[in-house]
């Protein structure tokens, strides 16, 4: 599958004649309008027909709602299509819309450790954003404040209200939460299973890493073993465009490559725009 930014999509079936000759095919048409289309991967589906995993957004209620409220509330889709090699048709099987935005998409590896894995790796970035571990200590500093500003009369009354905030899992909309500002930068990394559509496993990065890449491979020396490696952009800034360095994180895919396990992180001079294995 070969898609353009917007709207194209395009299949052909690679083959090959009798006498040995690569075959290409007329290109078969997936498109849909109004689309965006962020990443596309094809998915470890054994001897079945050939499916393709796409980070799409959908924006035409965007364009036609001038109050920009449809904009706002734009949702990205995990979209599935399959190749129907008997019909040589592309069908698009369904559509499973994502809680946040994706950057990037990966297939976990089958053979030893997953014979028959349909898993996606996803990596998000966002900018002006605070991590989870951040907000929390944010809202403990929040609530400190909270005693330290109250009188001698009212610091009893304000330590009860301080923890009861700590307690309630409020929406961070109804106690104005701190904003993050420019600079700030948080980065998931998900295994997702796209059959059930479930999360099977999340790693949140540190503050300040901005992941920008991805990739599996296996090293000479760990046997059948699978690895992520991702790339990341530490204390980026967009404009005037300055990094403090790159870092690439290193996880173990345990678990028949349902979970991720830390091995360690190194520093870079540069940051990792791109990561592909290589096999001498």
């Amino acid at each position: 599958m070969i898609s353009a930014i917007q709207k194209q999509k395009l299949v052909h079936i690679v083959n090959r004649d009798a006498v040995a000759w690569l075959t290409i095919s007329s290109p078969l048409e997936a498109h849909k309008d109004n689309t965006l289309v962020y990443h596309m991967v094809g998915v470890d589906v054994s001897f079945e027909n050939p499916m393709f995993a796409c980070l799409e957004m959908d924006y035409e209620n965007a364009d036609n709602d001038p109050t920009g409220e449809a904009a706002a509330n734009m949702q990205q889709t995990l979209t599935f299509y399959e190749l129907d090699l008997g019909l040589k048709q592309v069908v698009r099987k369904y559509s499973e819309p994502l809680e946040e935005h994706g950057n990037f998409l990966i297939t976990v590896p089958g053979g030893s450790v997953s014979p028959e894995s349909n898993n996606l790796i996803i990596i998000e970035t966002y900018h002006n954003v605070y991590t989870e571990a951040t907000k929390a200590q944010r809202k403990h500093q929040m609530a400190e404040e909270m005693v330290e500003a109250a009188g001698e009369y009212e610091r009893e009354l304000a330590a009860e209200m301080a923890a009861a905030f700590l307690n309630e899992n409020l929406p961070e909309s109804s106690f104005g939460a701190p904003k993050a500002g420019n600079g700030q930068w948080a980065s998931i990394i998900c295994v997702m299973n796209p059959i059930q559509g479930n999360i099977l496993d999340l790693v949140q990065l540190e503050q300040n890493g901005a992941a920008f890449s991805v990739a599996v491979c296996r090293f000479s020396n760990t046997g059948d073993d699978w690895y992520v490696l991702v790339g990341v952009a530490k204390d980026l800034i967009l404009n005037p465009c300055s990094v403090t360095r790159g870092l690439v994180y290193t996880y173990k895919l345990i678990n028949n490559g349902e979970k991720l396990e830390s091995v360690h992180k190194i520093s870079v001079e540069e940051v990792p725009a791109a990561i592909a294995p290589f096999q001498g």
